[in-house]
């Protein structure tokens, strides 16, 4: 998962596994306003935000590793290792 979070600090970001969900919560602070006597203008949105995303089972929920770099959040969500099968002789 990459998820873009230009100027949100690492400490204001967010990232859990509930249950089968991944939880991306974090808050953009406001940057720059500019107010004049007829008019408001912020460059950029800001506030809270949260996203989550439901997991498929084969997610090694022990696995996942997070990390930020140049306003860009990764998420690795590494599979399972794959059950091996077994044929079972009928007697």
């Amino acid at each position: 998962v990459k998820m873009e979070l230009p100027e949100v600090e690492q400490k204001d970001i967010d990232v859990r596994i509930e249950e089968q969900t991944l939880v991306i919560e974090g808050e953009r602070r406001l940057e720059r306003e500019e107010a004049r006597h007829n008019y408001l203008r912020i460059e950029r949105s800001y506030g809270p935000f949260r996203r989550t995303f439901s997991l498929p089972a084969n997610v090694d929920q022990e696995q996942v590793r997070a990390s930020c770099e140049m306003g860009v959040l990764k998420i690795v969500l590494p599979k399972k290792p794959s059950a091996k099968t077994r044929q079972v002789e009928v007697e």
